[in-house]
């Protein structure tokens, strides 16, 4: 082992967002998820100004559909595009093979 952290932020809690928005109403959703994103952006932020060395790399997220249903992943693209402003590239099969 490296010894370094293999871990790995972005915004956006356990819960999911659907259930979220469920929970706490639109308003209050939309307000706690911009907190988690504001989070990933104060880690940047400090790891730039305290020269942290981690190996910082900023290079998205896949979010995988293991089920063969898109309608699963659109489904959750529609939500997050309508309830929290977050879009996000679709990849073909093979795009994500390559």
């Amino acid at each position: 082992a490296s010894g370094r952290n293999g871990g790995f932020v972005f915004g956006g809690y356990s819960l999911d967002c659907a259930d979220l928005l469920r929970t706490l109403g639109p308003a209050r959703a939309r307000e706690l998820y911009a907190l988690t994103v504001e989070a990933v952006d104060l880690m940047r932020a400090r790891i730039a100004r305290y020269r942290i060395e981690c190996d910082a790399t900023d290079a998205g997220v896949i979010l995988a559909n293991w089920f063969d249903e898109p309608a699963r992943l659109d489904a959750q693209r529609r939500l997050m595009r309508d309830s929290f402003g977050v879009d996000w590239e679709p990849l073909s099969a093979d795009q994500l093979a390559s």
